[in-house]
């Protein structure tokens, strides 16, 4: 009988041992897998500030891009509103001085000698050519003051290069109209005013008429490229703040994503802790539970 009871407590300790060992066996599959988790976490944590700090990344550069298309923007426009200016400038002047010879050669009418009439005259007008020939020369040098950095201030200047070519012409035509007077008589001398006086008047007015057309002309370029640049600018603003909002919204995003594995982490990082004291506590326990099998054993042969 004494046997009986001798087996069936060494089964009953085997038993329990059993289950420990199996708990043992639990408990740290179950720390192995919160440890896991919580490095699985981690990485995703990693991730997700790699992929925040990539896309930062691409929206500052973008940022970066449109604060230069925009300095270049400000850069073109200031050049384009600066020939608008010169333009403008040159138009008055001109119509001024215009104004002016126009009242000269009509006090001319009643004064000198026919052939010097002509010699005055043709002063005049050649003084007028060559005011109208600097003009010509002042806004072709605008494209000088425009970089490579701001090319959209460039303008289409084909329209003055003909002008000038015009204006050429009749400074080397009035040049030999010029030797001509000097080689008049007196009788010739009248004969050619009234005729050459006609042509001047014509070819005033033909000049008046191209100079006006190349004043609209550049202004009308001028203006456009000008309405563009405005118009470009506003895009690269708006850009600028979706952009801003974009990022502003994604950190937001990163930054509550962030805390949820943060808190998902330390979740795991918990249940591993108290896990691990369970381990510690029941391999404590048995190491240090006296072998109740030996004891029986003992007591079974005295």
């Amino acid at each position: 009988m004494r046997n009986l009871d001798y087996r069936y407590d060494i089964r009953l300790s085997l038993e329990k041992q059993q289950k420990e060992k199996e708990k043992l066996q639990n408990l740290e599959l179950e720390e192995l897998k919160a440890k896991h988790e919580a490095r699985e976490v981690e990485i995703s944590q990693l991730e997700e500030q790699e992929k925040w700090s990539k896309l930062v990344e691409e929206k500052v550069n973008e940022l970066n891009a449109a604060d230069n298309e925009i300095q270049k923007l400000k850069a073109e426009k200031q050049i384009l509103i600066q020939h608008l200016e010169t333009l403008l400038s040159l138009q008055k002047r001109r119509e001024a001085v215009r104004e002016l010879q126009k009242k000269t050669f009509y006090k001319m009418q009643n004064m000198w000698q026919p052939k010097e009439k002509l010699r005055r005259i043709l002063v005049e007008v050649q003084h007028s050519l060559d005011f109208d020939y600097k003009l010509l020369i002042t806004m072709s040098a605008f494209n000088k003051s425009a970089l490579e950095d701001t090319a959209l201030a460039l303008l289409d200047l084909d329209c003055v290069t003909d002008v000038k070519n015009k204006i050429e012409m009749q400074i080397a035509m009035e040049k030999e109209r010029e030797v001509e007077i000097q080689q008049l008589y007196h009788e010739e001398a009248t004969r050619v005013l009234n005729k050459r006086l006609e042509q001047w008047s014509l070819e005033a007015l033909a000049r008046d008429e191209i100079m006006t057309d190349l004043f609209k002309t550049l202004a009308k370029e001028i203006n456009k490229k000008i309405e563009y640049n405005f118009e470009q600018e506003k895009k690269y603003l708006r850009l600028k703040e979706e952009w801003l909002k974009e990022i502003d919204e994604f950190n937001q995003k990163a930054k509550q994503t962030v805390k949820t594995l943060e808190e998902k982490k330390l979740c795991f990082l918990d249940r591993s802790k108290r896990l691990r004291e369970e381990l510690e506590t029941l391999s404590t326990a048995r190491s240090s539970r006296p072998s109740s099998s030996h004891g029986r054993y003992q007591m079974g042969t005295s």
